[in-house]
């Protein structure tokens, strides 16, 4: 229930506590929230562990990292006025997490946190210090964020959250502890497939990583065990050959076909099977219709799921960084453009029966660049087939988080920037991200805690899929 009273200089929303637990994947469809707000409004909860927020505002969708003006989130760790921050409406507060912080007087990009000391001054430090994660990273009108309570220093039962967007009224939130449902997804080792299912992986495997951090990758794909494997950011003196021969070396002993995008740009894209495949030419070269002279980041091979029946699998890399509508968030949606008139093309020449298609999509902006290919995406597979693709919604292992993307030492928090899309005669049977520090002790005797993190900065995203016949 929301209380919304004007007083004076100040807007309150006093809110209530939820017995369902809170997950951070931009859903939302745990909060209560308000259909047309018209001012930022903050619903709070905590449990003995965590600290949640859900933010929203009037108007067009906004990336809460790249804002035309900072936003402000000063918390109240034991809702006492008498300690933390002295003076000014942040009184009483030991923590402050600023949404696009101001560089020499204009708002800049990701987030930064500030925690009140003893000494009566704030110290600077990192979201990534308070176990900051957010979502969704794109353009929203509504934004969640949890924080880990055994990161804030004297945080009682009690909290208060002033938000201060530019020069507007501060918007106050007072909540209590209470207990939480938790989280029933939970698993602590990696699933395994069932008899009839081809396990896709998608995983961007930082600068050349696959081969850099080889010893740390085997490890990692011999235990997830995928059929096919969508790969981003090889880099240029990393062929074919290299590849496969790196694939051919685990423990499966399997013969991998392997196709990527052409050298040039840096970094490559590339579809790895072990699974019967051949090569698809139109991925040959894709380029931006806007610019033919830019290569994209594509890769796809037509792949035979056991059965006889042909599958498209593409693997992508759209271009990096960018706020809302600047020239990065417009060049991603001239990729997949392009990209959709390639499957298009490479679907009238072989006739697939399915279609996956996965990568780092690099949602910081606009949306967009997934819904095109999304939306009607079935219609790629020819006119007998209609609808959207089946978008996957992979959880952590632990259940709380959708996170793809992590590195504490960037000013940009934990995001979702990996996706997979299927359609056609395919169904996806289950779905997961795999962060090493999520398995139990007897798995981590086999993959250390910090594997995933060692390997890339990414995280692995996978999808089961099995053919369905009409």
């Amino acid at each position: 229930m929301f209380i919304h009273p004007v007083m004076n200089d100040l807007c309150c929303l006093c809110v209530g506590l939820f017995s369902t637990p809170v997950i951070i994947d931009g859903q939302f469809e745990d909060w209560s929230g308000s259909e047309a707000p018209d001012t930022w409004l903050v619903e709070g909860a905590s449990n003995k562990d965590y600290v949640f927020l859900h933010l929203q505002h009037p108007g067009p969708p906004r990336v809460i990292q790249h804002l035309d003006e900072t936003l402000q989130l000063a918390i109240d760790l034991d809702g006492r006025t008498s300690t933390g921050c002295t003076d000014g409406s942040f009184q009483g507060c030991e923590l402050i997490l600023e949404m696009s912080p101001s560089k020499k007087g204009k708002a800049g990009g990701g987030v930064t946190a500030r925690s009140w000391k003893d000494g009566g001054k704030w110290v600077n430090g990192s979201p990534y210090d308070f176990g900051f994660v957010m979502a969704p990273t794109f353009a929203s009108r509504e934004h969640e964020i949890r924080l880990d309570k055994s990161s804030l220093p004297n945080n009682g039962k009690r909290m208060r959250v002033v938000l201060q967007s530019g020069d507007d009224n501060p918007v106050i939130t007072d909540f209590k502890q209470r207990s939480s449902g938790k989280v029933t997804a939970k698993r602590q080792s990696i699933p395994t497939t069932d008899a009839d299912d081809i396990r896709v992986a998608s995983w961007n495997i930082e600068f050349g990583g696959l081969l850099k951090r080889a010893d740390t990758v085997k490890a990692l794909l011999e235990s997830l065990a995928p059929d096919i494997l969508l790969i981003q950011e090889l880099e240029d003196d990393q062929d074919e050959e290299a590849v496969s021969n790196f694939l051919d070396s685990l423990t499966t002993n399997d013969d991998w076909t392997v196709s990527m995008s052409p050298a040039g740009s840096g970094l490559r894209s590339a579809v790895a099977t072990r699974l019967k495949a051949e090569p698809v030419d139109t991925f040959n070269r894709v380029t931006r219709s806007d610019a033919p002279g830019r290569t994209i980041r594509v890769a796809g091979l037509l792949i035979d799921d056991g059965n006889g029946l042909p599958i498209l699998a593409v693997s992508l890399h759209l271009k990096c960084c960018g706020g809302l509508n600047e020239r990065e968030d417009l060049t991603r949606i001239s990729e997949v453009l392009s990209i959709r008139e390639a499957i298009s093309e490479a679907v009238a020449e072989h006739q697939p029966s399915g279609l996956v298609i996965g990568g780092d999509f690099n949602l910081v902006a606009s949306p967009v660049p997934l819904d095109i290919l999304r939306i009607d995406g079935q219609s790629m597979l020819g006119q007998s087939h209609q609808g959207n693709l089946d978008l996957s919604t992979p959880y952590h292992l632990d259940g709380r988080d959708t996170y793809t993307w992590y590195n504490a030492g960037s000013p940009y928090t934990p995001g979702r920037l990996d996706f997979i899309l299927t359609g056609g005669e395919l169904e996806q049977s289950d779905a997961f991200i795999l962060d090493t520090s999520d398995l139990s002790t007897n798995e981590k005797r086999s993959l250390p805690a910090n594997a995933t993190r060692v390997a890339s900065d990414h995280l692995p995203v996978v999808v089961d899929i099995k053919t369905v016949r009409p």
